[in-house]
C-alpha cells in the first residue's frame, strides 16, 4: 500500500504543530541529540525521517534489539562501537550528513547508559533515539539523558487519524465509505500505522474490519482464558511488538510441555516465522502485523485443546529476555 511520502508537510499530531515546531526549533539551535518518547504509531519514525527527506541528508535506522554478540562479547563496547561507525561512515556514492535513528535506548540504557555520555559528542551526525516507556525519566538515568532534548508523541485523536486514512484510501483508490473509515480510526487507539495495517486488511478482505483488543487488559489473563477453554469472547489480535515478542518467547517455554516429536518441530516453525516477521515489523513495516497474528492464532488454536493444567500461566517479565 502507498503511503503519503515522509516529510514535514505531511506529520500527524494532535493541536497546532507543537511537535513538530519542538524539533525544528531545537534543530535550529544547534541540537543534535535528540529522544523521541511516546507510543508505538504516533509519529516517531515518521518525523525523523521527514527531516531527513526535507533536509536531503541520508537516513539509517539502528535496530539494537536484532545485533547479534555472543555471551563473552562486551555488549556496550559493541554497541558503542557499531553506533560509532555508523555515525561516521558515509556511502562510497554519497557524502551527505546522516540522520541516525536508534530504536532501543531501553536497551542501552539497560546495558550501560553511559554511553549515551560518550555518544553526545560522537559527531556532527543527527542521532535521535526511539523510547516507548518511562525509563529515561527515572532519576538514575537523569545524568544520561540531561544532554538530550526530549520530545514526547502522544496517540492521535480520532479526527486526525480518519483524515490521514482519507489521504492514503484516495492515493489507492480504495472504495471505502465515510462511516468506515471512521470506525476503523475509531478502533486505532490513537496508533497511525495500526489504523493503516487495517485498512489494508478491509481492502484485501473485501471488507472486513479486524477487531482490536483493549489496550488496557492483561494479555497474559486473556490467553489462560483461551487455554482454559472460554474463547468465546477473547480477542487475540496482538498490537505492540514488545508484547507479541514476550508471548513468542512465552509460548517458546510452553511448547515441550505440549507437542513433542515432529509436532513440537512444526510448533517451533510457526515461532521461528513469525519471529522473522516481527523484525521487519520492529523496521516500522507494519503490514505484517496480520501475518503475526495468523500464525500466533493458529499456535493458539493448537495449544488450546492440548494444554496441560500443569502449565504455569503467568507471563514472563520482560526483562529477563531482553
Amino acid at each position: 500500500m502507498q503511503l503519503p511520502k515522509e516529510t514535514i508537510s505531511n506529520f500527524i499530531e494532535n493541536g497546532y504543530g507543537r511537535i513538530k515546531n519542538q524539533f525544528l526549533s531545537a534543530i535550529e539551535k544547534g541540537k543534535k541529540r535528540f529522544i523521541f518518547n511516546g507510543a508505538y504509531g504516533t509519529g516517531k519514525t515518521f518525523l525523523a525521517k521527514a527531516f531527513a527527506n526535507d533536509a536531503k541528508l541520508d537516513f539509517k535506522e539502528i535496530n539494537l534489539y536484532t545485533l547479534e554478540y555472543g555471551e563473552e562479547d562486551d555488549t556496550s563496547k559493541l554497541f558503542y562501537s557499531y553506533i560509532t561507525q555508523e555515525a561516521m561512515s558515509t556511502s562510497i556514492f554519497s557524502q551527505r550528513k546522516k540522520v541516525l535513528y536508534i530504536t532501543d535506548i531501553e536497551k542501552l540504557i539497560k546495558v550501560n547508559p553511559s554511553i549515551l555520555k560518550k555518544i553526545k559528542d560522537l559527531s556532527d551526525t543527527l542521532i535521535i533515539f526511539e523510547s516507548h516507556g518511562s525509563d529515561i525519566f527515572k532519576a538514575d538515568n537523569r545524568q544520561f539523558v540531561s544532554d538530550y532534548v526530549i520530545i514526547n508523541f502522544y496517540k492521535i485523536n480520532e479526527k486526525n487519524v480518519e483524515l490521514y486514512l482519507r489521504k492514503v484510501a484516495m492515493m489507492n483508490s480504495i472504495n471505502i465509505s465515510g462511516a468506515k473509515l471512521a470506525e476503523i480510526a475509531a478502533n486505532s487507539d490513537g496508533n497511525i500505522m495500526s489504523a493503516v495495517t487495517d485498512l489494508q486488511f478491509y481492502y484485501i478482505t473485501g471488507g472486513v474490519i479486524p477487531v482490536h483488543r483493549n489496550p488496557d487488559s492483561n494479555i497474559f489473563a486473556r490467553l489462560n482464558a483461551i487455554f482454559s477453554g472460554d474463547v468465546s469472547n477473547v480477542d487475540t489480535y496482538l498490537s505492540s511488538q514488545q508484547e507479541v515478542k514476550v508471548f513468542e518467547i512465552w509460548l517458546a517455554e510452553k511448547l515441550p510441555m505440549v507437542f513433542e516429536g515432529y509436532s513440537l518441530y512444526n510448533a517451533f516453525e510457526y515461532l521461528s516465522f513469525s519471529d522473522l516477521l516481527l523484525n521487519k515489523i520492529k523496521a516500522q513495516n507494519w503490514v505484517f502485523l496480520k501475518y503475526i497474528r495468523f500464525l500466533l492464532f493458529n499456535m493458539i488454536g493448537s495449544l488450546s485443546s492440548k494444554m496441560p493444567v500443569r502449565v504455569d500461566y503467568s507471563g514472563p517479565k520482560w526483562g529477563l529476555y531482553y
